[in-house]
């Protein structure tokens, strides 16, 4: 976990650059992921933004924040150019944010969430949800995947 701290560290906030969903999906993004990202909002009652940053120097292609007001994704701005690789990186984030302890994340948690991000993420890409409905067995069989490892 310190070596997360000191790659935070690193970070440059001052060129953050927010981007709006539909921005990433005239950018390419599949249109699901903005249409479950609307639901989520709708149902936790906070934002989910998305910003650039260059984050890739400090070792990061993306980042989930939980904010005082809302929870945000953040990427670097060269995953732009390559809208597979964009996907990947939202969804992998967007599962962070889906953990049944996103809003408590304790420390001691971060590597069980990040392998349950792993595995939500890459069931997320292929079945494309577009609601919270949809998601709900899919984190139910990651988070039970994770919890037997």
């Amino acid at each position: 976990m310190e070596m997360v701290g000191r790659l935070l560290s690193q970070l440059e906030w001052s060129e953050m650059s927010e981007l709006s969903w539909a921005e990433l999906v005239a950018a390419g993004v599949p249109g699901q992921i903005a249409e479950l990202v609307r639901d989520l909002e709708a149902r936790g009652g906070r934002p989910i933004k998305v910003f650039t940053m260059p984050i890739l120097e400090a070792g990061l292609s993306g980042l989930a924040v939980p904010f005082v007001d809302d929870d945000s994704i953040l990427f670097d701005p060269g995953l732009l150019e390559d809208v597979h690789q964009l996907t990947e990186v939202i969804v992998h984030e967007l599962a962070h944010i889906l953990h049944p302890d996103w809003e408590r994340p304790r420390l001691e948690d971060h590597v069980e969430m990040e392998r349950f991000a792993s595995v939500l993420g890459t069931m997320l890409l292929s079945e494309l949800p577009d609601t919270a409905n949809k998601t709900e067995p899919m984190v139910e069989l990651a988070l039970c995947n994770v919890l037997a490892a």
